[in-house]
């Protein structure tokens, strides 16, 4: 969730005014800066929201491999390299199919 919207609507509502993403995923309370994939965004959408507003711009992936607070305690020290690998190739297919 964006501000309480989904981050497709947010998409939306900014249409031509995005000018860069933020993208990560997570379970809806904290900032967990986990890879695409691994938390509850629909990626789907996401990225059919991206296409919609004609986003050129690069896709900047804001993950960290490691993280003391998250909740579940295996997600907890992730890895950054393992991280990065697995939120490209998560987006990856869903560009690919669109």
């Amino acid at each position: 969730m964006v501000w309480g919207a989904k981050p497709q609507d947010a998409i939306r509502v900014m249409g031509s005014k995005l000018i860069n993403t933020h993208l990560q995923d997570g379970f809806g309370e904290l900032d967990d800066h986990l890879p695409p994939g691994v938390g509850i965004a629909d990626w789907a959408e996401i990225v059919k929201a991206l296409r919609e507003v004609k986003f050129d711009r690069p896709w900047m992936l804001e993950v960290v491999g490691r993280k003391d607070g998250r909740k579940i305690p295996e997600l907890r020290d992730f890895g950054l390299e393992k991280a990065m690998v697995i939120g490209i190739s998560y987006l990856k297919y869903f560009t690919e199919r669109s």
